[in-house]
């Protein structure tokens, strides 16, 4: 009887000892995100469109708070009027979901339900570490690693306030559910292992529902973790022989897929869907039209120094890690291999930074067990109490050296009560019959704030569409600029094809268009030059009747990089025009004599010197020039500075920025001098 009292105490001691590691993990989880609230609230005027609506730190936080809307107002349905491509995901987004239930239960604001949902969902992290911790032997791993894997500065950037997106339930799905399988291969009790087999399913349903493409991850998830299994892990003879089919089926379907990466046999179905997501990643697509991909700085591939800086935070950290994850291999692979597809996502950092997200636990985990493990070689002789303060002082250390990035960054909103002010200013008109024309970064944004559709979005960027977008903004003729985004945002992006077919090539079809829409009244004659003899069936839809909106924020020049790049794409070669544009600080060293701007050790050469003025009405002045006829103009401003070259000085964007009322064709409805503008785009009169 003493026995079994003894028994159950030390039960109820680990019981006890877990529940206390799971509260200092969740502690310092939420203690480095609340360390940046304070922020929050100092900059109240910018970050929030309205008491208790704070703004989103990422784009794509507004299509899921349009869907959570929806959902509170009843609307389930599969269809979608806003969104470009017109669907909503099946069955639903339980993010929105979820986000939309909290609101009703609490009657919280949806803007701050989501505002606060990213650092809830990233402490679920917890359990995968516990799960771990108990499946590698260690249960020190468990505190270790949680602790380690909490102040990441890359997990900080997706579970901070306002990141209201996937992120937060990615990993945790993604290394749970291999958790389950092995729970299920290795336990020997039936009812245990029926109930994770149960709970793997259950929650790959759920993971199907919260992250679209899980649907490509799922079947390596649940049934190559399972299968592989079968060279480490006694198995009935049935269970063997299944392990082996399913081995059989994943070899076929491995030989598949690499014969359509290489063209060797056709992408059709769902082989199709999948390459489109390999070769985003891995930037192998070949097409006539410009790759999105390039410009998305998720999609480019990390770095030694991006690997430290976003993951480690020391390079010293990194080894150990890396150390740490070879010693598990080698003392644990028999358990280890159940993280075998987490592991080649992981890998997948080498060529976008974006899977630096499925690292992140890995990284933890590794480094955890190299801490435990060289406490572990310290002399026994010195007592538990010595190794116990060695662990804790080495823990603390790991701490400050991998998350002073992220207690010390603080992550503002992608977009400030400004921009929601300017974005909102057509939101009481006629809706969804009414579109918006602006860069796909803006287009969710867009949605949610003026409830029409958007031209194109985070959801649409193909290659024709961000084309199509851009190209009037780079173009230096108003008329030109205005019936083109009139055209096409009320006719659809594939009318471009239609046109295209007419006159034979893309390029003759982008001439046609732009002599076209400068000179509407010379149509016949135009048709003529280009060799068409009769009127097409479309040619009436090139000056359709309709409202369209044009936003521009201030920021658009910062990224003019690639959006210049994208509207100036030519379909013969394959290529477009690079520019310069910076957003700058107002105190800039400027040598005024030799015309010469410095910023971070490079020299710029100036053609003028300008002044943005706001009074009486947003212009531009001239204050001083130089004779250097390929050098750059600095528009100097209140509240900063731009820096831009001559393609991009020429173009419609920055013409209509800093002179929002000099077009007829576009008429002006709000704006706010360094922040952003909204117009409506007129018809030829």
């Amino acid at each position: 009887m003493v026995e079994g009292k003894g028994g159950e105490g030390r039960k109820t001691g680990r019981v006890l000892k877990v529940i206390l590691g799971i509260l200092l993990v969740l502690c310092v989880n939420f203690s480095v995100r609340l360390v940046h609230l304070p922020e929050w609230q100092k900059g109240q005027k910018l970050f929030y469109a309205a008491p208790s609506h704070p703004l989103m730190t990422t784009q794509d936080a507004y299509y899921y708070l349009r869907l959570a809307d929806d959902y509170l107002k009843g609307d389930f349905g599969g269809r979608d009027l806003l969104s470009p491509i017109s669907k909503k995901p099946y069955p639903f987004s339980l993010l929105s979901l979820v986000a939309a239930g909290v609101s009703r239960f609490t009657g919280v604001p949806l803007e701050m339900v989501a505002f606060y949902m990213p650092v809830f969902m990233s402490s679920l992290m917890v359990l995968v570490y516990l799960g771990w911790g108990i499946a590698l032997m260690d249960m020190r791993l468990f505190v270790v690693s949680g602790l380690i894997g909490s102040v990441v500065f890359y997990w900080y950037t997706r579970t901070c306030f306002g990141r209201f997106d996937t992120d937060s339930l990615i990993p945790f799905f993604v290394y749970i559910i291999p958790y389950c399988l092995f729970r299920f291969c290795v336990d020997k009790r039936w009812q245990s292992r029926s109930a994770f087999a149960v709970l793997a399913v259950i929650l790959s349903s759920l993971f199907y529902c919260w992250w679209l493409p899980a649907r490509y991850l799922l079947f390596p998830l649940l049934f190559i973790t399972y299968a592989v299994s079968v060279f480490f892990v006694p198995s009935s003879r049935f269970e063997k022989y299944l392990k082996i089919g399913i081995l059989v089926v994943v070899a076929i379907g491995v030989t598949t897929l690499l014969l359509a990466y290489f063209s060797i046999i056709p992408r059709s179905g769902w082989i199709g869907h999948v390459m489109g997501y390999v070769e985003l990643v891995t930037h192998r697509g070949k097409s006539s039209l410009p790759s999105v991909a390039s410009s998305i700085s998720e999609l480019i591939p990390i770095g030694y120094k991006g690997l430290v800086g976003k993951i480690a935070g020391n390079a010293v950290m990194l080894v150990a890690s890396l150390v740490g994850l070879g010693w598990l291999v080698m003392t644990r692979f028999s358990r280890f291999a159940f993280l075998g597809v987490p592991f080649l996502l992981a890998g997948a950092s080498l060529f976008s930074r974006r899977f630096l997200i499925f690292l992140t636990p890995l990284f933890a985990l590794g480094l955890g067990f190299f801490i435990c493990k060289i406490v572990d070689f310290l002399p026994q002789r010195k007592g538990d109490l010595w190794r116990r303060s060695s662990l804790i002082a080495a823990v603390v250390l790991c701490l400050c050296m991998v998350g002073d990035r992220a207690w010390n960054t603080f992550i503002p909103p992608r977009n400030l009560s400004y921009h929601a002010w300017v974005a909102s200013s057509v939101r009481n008109s006629s809706g969804s019959s009414e579109l918006m024309w602006s860069w796909w970064d803006y287009g969710y944004f867009l949605e949610y704030y003026s409830e029409k559709r958007a031209f194109v979005d985070g959801g649409s960027q193909d290659g024709l569409r961000i084309f199509l977008a851009a190209f009037p903004l780079t173009a230096g003729n108003d008329d030109l600029s205005a019936s083109w985004i009139r055209c096409f945002a009320l006719n659809g992006p594939h009318f471009f094809w239609s046109v295209a077919k007419t006159f034979g090539s893309t390029e003759k079809a982008i001439n046609f268009l732009a002599d076209a829409f400068q000179s509407p009244s010379e149509l016949s004659n135009l048709l003529k030059k280009y060799g068409v003899n009769s009127q097409p069936p479309w040619l009436r839809r090139l000056f359709p009747a309709g409202r369209v909106y044009l936003y521009l924020p201030f920021e658009m020049l910062g990224t003019a990089y690639w959006w210049y790049y994208y509207g100036t794409w030519n379909f013969a070669t394959q290529s477009g025009k690079h520019v310069v544009g910076m957003v700058l600080p107002s105190n800039l060293p400027i040598d005024r004599n030799n015309g010469l701007l410095n910023i971070r050790g490079k020299s710029f050469p100036l053609k003028h010197i300008m002044t943005y003025a706001i009074k009486p009405e947003p212009s531009l002045f001239l204050v001083k020039s130089f004779e250097k006829p390929s050098g750059y103009t600095l528009v100097l401003g209140k509240l900063g500075s731009f820096l831009v070259d001559n393609n991009l000085e020429q173009s419609t964007f920055f013409r209509l920025l800093f002179a929002p009322k000099s077009s007829p064709r576009f008429h002006l409805i709000r704006y706010v001098p360094h922040y952003a503008g909204m117009w409506e785009v007129l018809p030829v009169r």
